[in-house]
């Protein structure tokens, strides 16, 4: 794990497929015009998390979505809408930070910004997190599992 220099204080990188995200995301960029918003993909993707102090998360309906750990195993620092199945599998404060309006995420990002040990500290154990339980090999080994448990791999296949 190796912290990279910061260009950005925050980014964002995925669609803007809804009014609430396009709001939030509007109300952050004016708070913070030091940002980056655009597609990226794979390592690109990665090097934007690695270099920006604060990686923003709305989640479009309460979901755990592919940016939370795409994020932390980037060793970047999640700063993600609060959701029960991410509670399940993360600590607030530990992992990454939760919020739960977007006054509440503002605040939360400029204190982040200005406190780059605490930061660090938690993007790091975020990305320890990930990689020790929240790899796509692993996470599709769960899968398989409750298929299992589940009878799935025992049904007879639908007629046509």
């Amino acid at each position: 794990y190796e912290v990279a220099a910061k260009k950005y204080d925050l980014c964002f990188i995925g669609n803007l497929n809804t009014m609430q995200r396009i709001e939030r995301l509007d109300r952050m960029f004016k708070e913070f015009p030091n940002a980056f918003w655009g597609k990226k993909f794979f390592e690109k993707a990665a090097h934007v998390y690695q270099e920006s102090k604060i990686c923003f998360n709305e989640c479009v309906a309460k979901d755990v979505n592919l940016r939370n750990f795409e994020v932390m195993c980037a060793g970047g620092f999640l700063l993600t809408e609060r959701c029960e199945g991410l509670m399940s599998l993360f600590q607030d404060g530990v992992h990454c930070v939760m919020w739960d309006t977007i006054e509440e995420a503002v605040e939360k990002a400029k204190y982040y910004i200005e406190h780059d040990d605490e930061r660090e500290a938690i993007a790091k154990a975020g990305h320890e997190e990930v990689m020790a339980k929240h790899t796509y090999s692993q996470r599709a080994d769960t899968l398989l599992e409750i298929a299992r448990k589940e009878g799935i791999f025992n049904k007879q296949p639908v007629a046509a």
